[in-house]
C-alpha cells in the first residue's frame, strides 16, 4: 500500500472530529476526506469514537474520493449514528479508484436501529470502484452487511478483514472482475 508524505488528522483544528462517542464527526471527516481526495495524500483518524450520519449523503456516511488512502488507528471507530433508513453505508467508495482503507472499527447500529424495513445498512459499501484496498478493517453490528461490493468492481482486494455479528451478511459480493480475499 503505497501513499504520499501529505498526512491530514481528522482532529486538526481546520476540520475539528472530536472522537468522543457523542459529537457528529461526520463534516469535520468529510472535509478532511475532500481535502485529502485526489491528490494521493492520507486520512489519519486516531483512536476515538466517531459518529458518523450514515444517510448524510444520500445514504452515504462518509464517502471516499479516488487516489487517497483512509488510515484509522487500531483505537479508532467509526459508528453510525442510530437511525431508521432501509440503506445507509458509514464508508461508502462510488465510482473511485486508487482507494486504501487501512484498520479501525466500522461499528453499525444493528441493535438500535429505528426501523423496520430493508436491509441494507452496511459498514463499507464499494460500489463502480477500482483498485482497493481494505486491509485490517472490522465491521460489526451493521443493520446490513459488514462489507458490500456492487456495480462492476475491479481489482479489489481484503486482507485481513473481519466481520462480526452484521444483521443481514458478513460480506456480499454482487459484480467484481479480480476479488481477492
Amino acid at each position: 500500500i503505497a501513499t504520499a508524505s501529505w498526512i491530514v488528522n481528522v482532529r486538526d483544528s481546520a476540520y475539528g472530529a472530536k472522537g468522543d462517542g457523542a459529537s457528529d464527526d461526520t463534516a469535520a471527516i468529510q472535509n478532511a476526506v475532500n481535502a485529502v481526495a485526489g491528490t494521493g495524500g492520507t486520512v489519519m483518524i486516531p483512536d476515538g469514537t466517531y459518529m458518523v450520519n450514515a444517510v448524510a449523503q444520500s445514504s452515504m456516511g462518509i464517502r471516499l474520493g479516488s487516489n487517497m488512502t483512509l488510515s484509522l488507528s487500531s483505537g479508532a471507530v467509526l459508528q453510525a449514528i442510530p437511525n431508521s433508513s432501509q440503506i445507509y453505508a458509514i464508508l461508502a467508495l462510488y465510482s473511485v479508484s486508487n482507494v486504501n482503507i487501512i484498520g479501525g472499527v466500522l461499528l453499525g447500529e444493528r441493535s438500535a436501529h429505528t426501523g423496520t424495513d430493508g436491509e441494507w445498512g452496511m459498514g463499507l459499501s464499494i460500489d463502480s470502484s477500482n483498485q482497493v484496498v481494505v486491509q485490517g478493517v472490522t465491521a460489526k453490528e451493521c443493520w446490513g452487511d459488514g462489507f458490500y461490493m456492487t456495480d462492476l468492481c475491479t481489482n479489489v482486494t481484503l486482507c485481513n478483514v473481519i466481520s462480526d455479528h452484521n444483521r443481514r451478511q458478513g460480506l456480499s459480493v454482487t459484480s467484481v472482475n479480480g476479488l481477492v480475499v
